[in-house]
């Protein structure tokens, strides 16, 4: 990983930043939404241990200090033809007249709901889906500032997305974390009790063979997103050598053009461009 990419969690190293799987993008509706990138996600272990380990991660042991999940973030670019690229230095700015911005990403589970955000039992009957969520430092700072408050180990989160095209959300929590709801289920209380102190309300819970298979969806896919690596989310890392070929070879980018047109996936990333010029 590049010196300028850095790996955080909300109130850990965040000082700084001021199948294909695609991007999230919220249309103009509510959702609910968990995190899945949290510290043990990338070990591979079998399915009960990673559900023990994930547990925990999102257990918090301090009130003042509460567990965060993980987010990956740096200093960027946009070039047509290139798309979004790390700039690991002032030598990458010849490729652009803009200014870097710095983005960050996690991986967030959106669980089937109505257009309020609201789940019921016949939502929790469809798989949960899951995708890179990225967007700019102003829109982490309201995300970490409702974490603070409530959790994200505990509680997730209800965007409102207001604005479909500029990606314009407000943020409110939601009572529980149906992923550690989901990960207890699948475990069973007798294992919850074991290993976290837990002890049952009434008789103790058998595991859930339904919450162990939305459990089994959610770690599986976060994983194949991690190790893309979740950064190329956010931008590729790439040599001047690197940017340079996607060029054609142009030594002077900045105010030539981007090397014959740009492609159908490029154009992906030109959409993008509106929430960075709005920021």
């Amino acid at each position: 990983m590049s010196d300028v990419v850095f790996e955080f969690g909300i109130g850990e190293g965040d000082e700084t930043i001021g199948t294909k799987i695609s991007r999230w993008s919220a249309e103009k509706r509510k959702y609910r939404v968990g995190f899945a990138n949290w510290p043990s996600l990338p070990q591979e272990e079998p399915l009960e241990g990673s559900m023990i380990s994930l547990l925990k991660d999102m257990t918090s042991e301090d009130e003042m200090q509460p567990s965060t999940p993980k987010f990956v973030g740096c200093p960027r670019h946009y070039k047509p033809g290139v798309g979004y690229f790390v700039r690991k230095g002032p030598e990458y700015d010849q490729f652009t007249s803009d200014a870097a911005k710095t983005y960050v990403g996690t991986i967030i589970i959106q669980w089937a709901s109505d257009e309020n955000g609201n789940v019921t039992t016949e939502h929790m009957k469809k798989m949960p889906t899951l995708a890179p969520w990225v967007f700019p430092k102003s829109k982490y700072q309201d995300v970490s500032a409702a974490h603070l408050q409530f959790p994200f180990g505990e509680h997730d989160l209800i965007v409102n997305c207001t604005d479909q095209q500029y990606q314009k959300m407000t943020f409110l929590p939601a009572k529980n974390s149906l992923f550690q709801l989901m990960l207890r289920r699948a475990l069973g209380d007798e294992v919850v009790e074991k290993n976290f102190g837990i002890k049952p309300k009434g008789d103790p819970r058998k595991p859930d063979d339904r919450a162990r298979d939305i459990c089994q969806v959610v770690i599986d896919t976060a994983r194949e997103i991690y190790h893309k690596p979740l950064q190329s989310y956010v931008a590729l890392d790439m040599s001047l050598d690197d940017i340079r070929e996607k060029l054609g070879g142009e030594s002077s980018p900045v105010s030539g053009g981007g090397g014959g047109g740009v492609s159908a996936a490029e154009q992906a990333e030109v959409d993008g461009l509106l929430d960075e010029i709005l920021e």
